[in-house]
Formats: C-alpha cells, sequence, structure tokens
C-alpha cells in the first residue's frame, strides 16, 4: 500500500492544481500522457510477472493442448498456434484487467484516481494503453513459441496489426466496462472467473466452431471470442479462414465502441 501511494505521487506531481484545469486536446493529452505514467509506475512491480503470466498461458496453452493430439496435422497445429495469441489477449483484458480495478476498489487507490484533475477518458485511455503494450507483445512470444514447436509455416499480413489491437481493445473495454460498473469488487472477481472458463474451454478459439453444438455455434456468432480468433488466425495463416473478415472486423468493432460507451457513461457520471 506504501508503494503504491509513493507511486501516485510521483506520477501526479506534474497534474495542475484543480484552480489550473483548462480544456481542449492539449490538456486532454498531457492529462493522459501523465494517466500513463501514473499506470505504469503503480503496477511497476507486477508488470514483469503479468507478461510472463501471458506468455506462459499462451504458450501452454499451444502446447498443453497439443499433448491430447497425436501427431496434430497443420491445419490443427495452426489453430493451436493462432489460438495461443488470441487467449493472452481475451484473459488479460476480461480477467487481469478487471481484477486490478477490483483490487483497486479493496485497496481504497480507486477513489483517489477518480479524485486526480484530469478527464476521465484519459484515465480509461491510458489504462487501455498500458495493457496493450502487456498483451501485444507476450502474444507474439506465444505465437513464435506455437510456431517453432508445430514447424508453422506462417504468412503474416500487415493487417495483424489492426488484428491484434482490436482484439486487446474490444476484450479491455469489457472488462474495464463490467469492472467499473459493478460496485462490488466480489461480483467483478467471481465474474473473470467465469469468463476464464468459457473462453478457454467453451469458445471456438483453439478449435473449430463446428465442434461445438449447433446452439452454442449459434450464441458464439455474436460473441467476441470466436470473431478475434477468426480475424487473428486470418491474418497469420491461409486457408483457415472462409469468407471475408469483415463481418468479424464489424463486429468487433461494435463490441468495442459498445463497451465503450457504458465506461464512458460509468465513470464520467461518477462524483
Amino acid at each position: 500500500m506504501v508503494s503504491a501511494i509513493a507511486a501516485q505521487d510521483q506520477a501526479t506531481e506534474a497534474l495542475p492544481l484543480a484552480s489550473e484545469l483548462r480544456t481542449g486536446p492539449r490538456y486532454w493529452f498531457r492529462a493522459y500522457l501523465l494517466m500513463v505514467r501514473w499506470e505504469v509506475l503503480n503496477q511497476r512491480l507486477m508488470l514483469p510477472l503479468m507478461v510472463a503470466m501471458q506468455v506462459l498461458l499462451g504458450a501452454g496453452m499451444a502446447l498443453g493442448f497439443g499433448l491430447l493430439i497425436d501427431n496434430p496435422t497443420q491445419a490443427e497445429a495452426a489453430y493451436l498456434a493462432t489460438g495461443a495469441t488470441v487467449i493472452p489477449m481475451m484473459t488479460l483484458g476480461l480477467v487481469m484487467l478487471p481484477q486490478v480495478v477490483a483490487q483497486q476498489k479493496i485497496d481504497g487507490t480507486y477513489e483517489y484516481v477518480f479524485g486526480l484533475p484530469v478527464p476521465r477518458m484519459a484515465m480509461y485511455f491510458a489504462g487501455l494503453t498500458v495493457w496493450s503494450l502487456i498483451g501485444l507483445p507476450s502474444a507474439a512470444v506465444a505465437l513464435a513459441v506455437a510456431a517453432w514447436r508445430y514447424d508453422l509455416d506462417l504468412s503474416v499480413s500487415p493487417l495483424v496489426v489492426v488484428a491484434a489491437f482490436l482484439v486487446v481493445s474490444v476484450a479491455s473495454a469489457i472488462g474495464y466496462s463490467f469492472s467499473h460498473g459493478l460496485p462490488n469488487p466480489r461480483t467483478t472477481h467471481l465474474i473473470t472467473q467465469l469468463l476464464i472458463f468459457v473462453v478457454i474451454l467453451f469458445s471456438p478459439v483453439s478449435f473449430p466452431a463446428e465442434r461445438l453444438p449447433e446452439w452454442l455455434q449459434a450464441v458464439h456468432t455474436w460473441l467476441p471470442p470466436e470473431h478475434a480468433a477468426n480475424v487473428m488466425r486470418g491474418t497469420l495463416t491461409d486457408g483457415l479462414v472462409d469468407g471475408s473478415l469483415l463481418p468479424s472486423f464489424a463486429l468487433l468493432s461494435v463490441w468495442a465502441l459498445a463497451a465503450w460507451a457504458i465506461t464512458a457513461r460509468v465513470i464520467t457520471r461518477r462524483r
């Protein structure tokens, strides 16, 4: 707790006093940069552990699931490898980020952050930036490990950068929306435990959707995990995704915008 307060004090030394508040893009961007610094300082002791956990989760899922399949084909191995990129990004935004927000509520630092003289959405996008910087490199390392293990010849498209950022943004936006919206941090923790169970075992990320019951296939056509896997799989390989990726990009964008809107309403109405 003492180290967290010290980090907060370091990051907020340059914040303007309430009597010096300004408006406009320049002020907003300065506040955003200061909140990025605050997020990094506040999580500085946990950042290496978080990155290591994300790498181990992605690579471990690809290698572990591979043990269940005797001599996987190139298509099966490609599903496992591309799923290794999606699962860490989804669990980062849907599980780890909400748990951090819930812990801030328990520790009391949540109220402190909302008392800072900065735009609320600058706080939001600063957190989104830091969590993206954690998730994207970790997913790349997990993909490299899986590709090495299965000797895959990936076909990487420049759109993979857009796809990866969209996936981590969607997951983080959803995680922010319910972690800020739910007043009880214990409820947030329970939801994250349910989400990690659903994403890893019952979402068509590391396996084709056709292996699920028809009713669950229909449900997943409207949920982010399958479409997150589609955009990553379609920009990393050839032949695994049928048809255009545009519907998946569009649905993920709708989810992101909806989650951003919910979060904006919650944190800007807060006093």
